[in-house]
């Protein structure tokens, strides 16, 4: 067995290719796993529980089957669907994680985080990143018409930064501040940046921690970390179903 990792889908109507590309992901890889957790970001946006749209459905719905199947859901909120709320935690099966989280994968101390919160050089970003997750101001959006927070979301959305695939310093995780959250961890595991890869960090002069970066997905590629309990992780692309 097995525990997968996932981040950064972006799951929209717009995308239809990255949407069947997951759902076969549920239907094959998953089931034959432990666990899976989704790192954030898993939709592009997402603007209240009370959005019933068919699309919508579509995901919690497969979501569901999965988890009734006895496979374990953990999520935790990204940037872009931290508005996800105990209605979708309920329907899908999934047990909610804060950010960040610190757990025992395989006999290792192991800090889970989306990865915008360490993004410490984004001053702009951190600001809104606190007001954004006030319950006051969550409750007062939530309390707007659906077609009103769509309009915001997209405005939202728009004024990110583009992913030009060039490196920028003040959009990656400073890894030291993250450490500051569990001195102890050994590993650590997060996505948002969009730069898959597995570090290493010095601690001190003989410590050194792991640290996955799990990508974002594309029409023709899903990204996983799969976690074996002989502590072989592996970060996989992949493009079929097997």
């Amino acid at each position: 067995m097995s525990t997968l990792f996932i981040s950064d889908l972006h799951l929209s109507p717009n995308q239809p290719a990255i949407t069947q590309l997951f759902l076969n992901f549920l239907q094959h890889q998953a089931r034959r796993a432990e666990a899976l957790f989704i790192l954030g970001d898993l939709f592009e946006t997402w603007i209240g529980d009370d959005n019933f749209n068919p699309y919508n459905q579509t995901i919690i719905t497969a979501l569901a089957e999965l988890s009734m199947r006895g496979i374990t859901l953990y999520f935790m909120p990204g940037n872009r669907d931290f508005l996800i709320g105990k209605l979708f935690i309920q329907q899908t099966g999934c047990h909610y994680l804060t950010d960040p989280t610190i757990m025992d994968l395989y006999g290792k101390s192991t800090l889970l985080t989306h990865g915008d919160s360490g993004c410490t050089l984004d001053k702009s970003y951190l600001r809104y990143r606190r007001w954004s997750r006030y319950p006051f101001w969550q409750y007062l959006f939530l309390r707007l018409p659906l077609r009103w927070r769509q309009h915001i979301a997209d405005y939202l959305r728009h004024q990110a930064p583009p992913n030009t695939g060039f490196y920028d310093p003040k959009y990656d995780v400073i890894l030291p501040d993250l450490l500051a959250y569990s001195p102890n961890t050994q590993q650590i595991i997060h996505g948002h940046t969009h730069l898959p890869s597995i570090q290493l960090i010095k601690k001190t002069d003989n410590n050194w921690i792991k640290c996955f970066v799990l990508s974002d997905w594309s029409s023709t590629q899903g990204n996983v970390l799969v976690a074996r309990p002989d502590q072989c992780f592996e970060l996989i692309n992949f493009n079929y179903t097997k």
